[in-house]
């Protein structure tokens, strides 16, 4: 059995102009969507968290000024207790400077 289907052109026009209109129609809808509202979260304070560069600082000077004075002097207690000393003042006066930078923008 061969069928032909006949299909008058008009028609056929229509109904695919009808159904990109359909189309266009259900594409173009916003979703309505509920969106999660913000709570408003307690903002950190800045000098809490800048002065915590300080400490860190302090540390890293420590250790460098106790590498760099047995370096220069060997394994000699009393260069090694000055020069953590010095490098736990160096660390502050740049820990310090850091944090006061950073805290002003």
């Amino acid at each position: 059995m061969n069928l032909i289907f006949k299909v008058n052109s008009k028609d056929y026009i229509l109904n695919c102009i009808q159904l990109s209109f359909l189309i266009l129609k259900i594409m173009s809808q916003p979703k309505r969507r509920k969106h999660p509202r913000q709570t408003n979260t307690p903002k950190l304070q800045k000098g809490i968290i800048y002065h915590k560069i300080i400490p860190v600082a302090v540390i890293i000077f420590v250790l460098f000024g106790i590498g760099f004075s047995f370096l220069i002097t060997g394994y000699n207690i009393w260069w090694l207790i000055t020069g953590a000393a010095i490098g736990a003042v160096c660390g502050f006066l740049f820990g310090y400077q850091i944090a006061k930078v950073l805290s002003k923008k």
